[in-house]
């Protein structure tokens, strides 16, 4: 289970970069636009993550985009600043078993310019 929501955490995040503002990239600045890529993600991840038989208990998928110009915001888990166009997708879900691994947030993050992603991200609270 948790291979299929790291997997989906990042298609999602994947999938949220390709919303770019248009308008924006034409003046030459790359800008993530954040209502789109927020949707995109959270209905990449439900697709990926498919029926709720694995994940009775629910999946909350939360959705951060940072763009160049907001300097003041910092990523909720690791504390810094993007340096490029970002969306940080983090994912937790609850199982019916008593597994040690239910609940525990995956973040995945991606950028037109780079990727990567994170499997265990202890510093969010559940």
């Amino acid at each position: 289970m948790r291979h299929r929501v790291g997997q989906a955490a990042d298609f999602g995040a994947l999938a949220a970069i390709q919303c770019l503002d248009y308008e924006r990239l034409a003046q030459g600045v790359i800008q993530i636009s954040e209502g789109q890529a927020a949707s995109s993600a959270r209905q990449y991840v439900q697709a990926n993550l498919g029926p709720g038989e694995d994940h009775p208990g629910g999946v909350n998928i939360e959705v951060e985009v940072f763009n160049p110009d907001e300097t003041a915001r910092r990523d909720s888990v690791t504390g810094k600043r993007h340096e490029y166009a970002t969306v940080c997708v983090r994912v937790t879900w609850a199982t019916s078993s008593a597994s040690a691994l239910s609940g525990w947030p995956i973040q995945c993050s991606a950028t037109p310019m780079r990727r990567r992603c994170r499997g265990d991200c202890a510093a969010v609270a559940g």
